[in-house]
């Protein structure tokens, strides 16, 4: 199955609409668990998969904390 790759607008648009700023500090933010871009031609891409993993972790986190 080939990947789907989406680029910053939609993955800020995936997330509320945030900010490039906002995006920027999920990337290099120490740790984090937020996916990280691949560089084509000074392009970011994230691939799909890795992102519907990460909101699925999120989801399973919150339940925890609620239980």
């Amino acid at each position: 199955m080939a990947k789907t790759w989406i680029r910053a607008a939609a993955v800020k648009q995936r997330y509320g609409d945030i900010s490039e700023q906002t995006l920027w500090r999920w990337v290099k933010k120490p740790g984090t668990t937020f996916p990280q871009p691949v560089m084509r031609l000074g392009v970011r891409y994230w691939d799909e998969a890795e992102l519907d993993r990460f909101d699925a972790a999120l989801v399973e986190d919150s339940k925890r904390q609620v239980a």
